[in-house]
């Protein structure tokens, strides 16, 4: 599975490569919006500017921690509920939560963390909540144990659980308007 997104990754970026290199895009861009003919800039160029590595480094770990945080929710909910019907019934239950706690949070508190704040605050909830979150996780999992479901096990999958809960939300409430033109 992961190889065969890998390769369709792989696929996506040597077709977009390809795409720009074979049509002339910043002519038909300044062509649809009247601008002049701006200077040409190169794949490396875009690598000077200090804001844009900022960026593209932050969205790595970004996501290599939202994948490890998937993983190890996946992982666990598993163990806690081994029950096939238990596993669907939380899952739509958990799922319909984040995108119902993403929503509430994009539509009334993004704007004032964003506008009172600043886009340095908004990026940095999420790695502040999930360090908390995978401390947590640690912690109880060595205190109470991580491998088998009991009563003290319930201790560690609410830290990978509220993780993940909040990892997602934030995700798309907080951190991807940061990537869009009008905040920036």
């Amino acid at each position: 599975m992961l190889v065969a997104a890998t390769a369709a990754c792989f696929s996506i970026f040597v077709f977009t490569v390809w795409l720009v290199r074979s049509f002339n895009l910043d002519t038909a861009t300044q062509a649809k919006y009247g601008e002049k003919k701006a200077k040409s800039v190169g794949f490396v160029d875009l690598f000077k500017d200090k804001y844009l590595r900022m960026m593209c480094l932050f969205l790595i770990f970004s996501t290599i921690g939202a994948k490890f945080i998937n993983f190890s929710f996946y992982t666990s909910t598993e163990t806690m509920y081994p029950d096939e019907t238990e596993l669907k019934n939380f899952l739509s239950f958990f799922n319909g939560a984040v995108m119902i706690v993403s929503f509430l949070i994009q539509s009334f508190i993004n704007d004032i963390i964003i506008g009172k704040y600043g886009l340095r605050v908004s990026l940095m909830v999420m790695p502040f909540i999930l360090v908390i979150f995978t401390v947590g996780a640690i912690v109880s999992g060595h205190m109470f144990g991580y491998t088998e479901k009991n009563e003290e096990y319930l201790f560690f999958f609410l830290f990978i659980a509220m993780g993940n809960f909040f990892t997602l939300s934030i995700k798309d409430a907080l951190e991807s308007p940061a990537f869009n033109p009008h905040y920036s």
